[in-house]
């Protein structure tokens, strides 16, 4: 099976290559512009994204998620332009998503937050896990929620373990 990436971004020209770089192992970036007045849109083109844009919008909108209906693929990794993955994560990732007989709708993928080069551990957005790739099929928003937007129909979870460097 493939797997599209979907990232939104708003100005993110100094760290969108970074991020459409470590993604270049997905079947199809998604890059939701909400109307950057920087070269977002053109850096997103440059790295053979499919580019959709929000106009006058610059904020975070729950109505954003509306746009990985764009996604064509049946599994969805939800990104940022500050977000980097590690080629032996997506290899395994890659690896889970094209096994048909994998029967998980979320796969957490280890994860660590760092705020000015530093991981605080003491953070309330502080964890080891996010559910960051997830069948598309399984995805649902709720729009009456601002952090809680994404939910999914099935709590089938798989969490990646066997990479080490991570942990």
């Amino acid at each position: 099976m493939s797997i599209s990436a979907f990232i939104p971004v708003f100005n993110e020209e100094k760290r969108l290559r970074y991020a459409l770089n470590s993604l270049q192992w997905c079947d199809e970036i998604i890059v939701l512009d909400k109307s950057s007045t920087d070269m977002s849109v053109e850096i997103a083109i440059e790295f053979g994204a499919k580019v959709y844009i929000i106009p006058n919008s610059s904020s975070y909108n729950v109505a954003e998620f509306n746009y990985i209906k764009y996604c064509n693929s049946e599994w969805i990794i939800l990104f940022t332009a500050s977000d980097i993955i590690d080629i032996e994560l997506a290899e395994e990732i890659k690896r889970l998503t094209q096994n048909y007989n994998f029967d998980y709708n979320i796969i957490n993928v280890p994860y660590r937050r760092y705020i000015l080069g530093i991981e605080n551990k003491r953070s309330p957005w502080h964890g080891n896990y996010q559910p960051s790739v997830f069948r598309k099929s399984n995805l649902r928003i709720r729009k009456e929620e601002v952090h809680g937007a994404i939910s999914f129909d099935s709590d089938k979870k798989y969490f990646i373990k066997n990479l080490k460097k991570y942990f």
